[in-house]
């Protein structure tokens, strides 16, 4: 009786957004059997989380070739790594380690920074918020853009501006939004106005400064 595996990764070498899908397909060869078995095997992984759900094929004599596939998906900044298959019965091998490679580039914004304008007469707040993309691929819509404004400790507007997905910010590229608010203005007082990136974008590092600006300015006197 003879029994043998080969695996390959496909891709071997993959580099793109998070998260990277690895599949692997192989074949399992068991030859000269005299009579019908269970083939039995599983997969091993190089990061130590093995795969042990156990495969199990009946196969009839004398044998043959028998195809096997599974995958694994990561996200880390880069790895490498293999995976194999560790047939158990009729005969106990390991295939070979089909290698592979990752390389994830993350999408990450930023707030960069926004200009705030009133008009006390007629009780207005306009801002344009510059969402900049501080990552290393493009960044394609939807995502949110929170605003707070208010007075004191008081949040007397608050708002969320939604950017579609037709919009695309490339890398190292940067998005300008407007959106103006009405709210009463009272002389001489200090007023605020916050921009936050939606804290559920699925965006990476998420409690930098630059998540969140706020600006401050005083109202004229009466």
């Amino acid at each position: 009786m003879r029994v043998n595996a080969t695996l390959k990764a496909k891709p071997g070498a993959y580099e793109g957004l998070a998260p990277a899908l690895i599949k692997f397909e192989g074949t399992i060869e068991v030859r000269g059997l005299s009579e019908d078995c269970d083939l039995q095997y599983h997969f091993l992984r190089s990061d130590g989380a093995n795969d042990r759900q156990m495969r199990k094929l009946r196969i009839k004599k004398p044998g043959g070739v028998f195809p096997v596939v599974t995958s694994w998906q990561l996200s880390p900044p880069q790895y490498t790594g293999w995976e194999a298959i560790e047939v158990i019965a009729p005969e106990r091998i390991v295939s070979n380690h089909a290698q592979f490679s990752v390389v994830c580039r993350r999408p990450d914004l930023a707030v960069e920074g926004f200009d705030v304008l009133t008009n006390s007469r007629e009780s207005w707040v306009k801002f344009a918020a510059v969402i900049a993309n501080v990552g290393n691929v493009d960044v394609a819509g939807p995502f949110k853009i929170i605003i707070g404004a208010g007075i004191d400790h008081w949040v007397t507007v608050q708002s969320t501006i939604d950017v579609p997905g037709s919009v695309v910010i490339p890398k190292n590229g940067k998005y300008t939004t407007q959106y103006a608010a009405e709210q009463q203005l009272f002389p001489n007082r200090e007023y605020w106005v916050d921009i936050i990136l939606d804290p559920n974008r699925q965006l990476n590092e998420l409690n930098r400064a630059n998540d969140r600006l706020q600006r401050r300015w005083m109202s004229p006197k009466a």
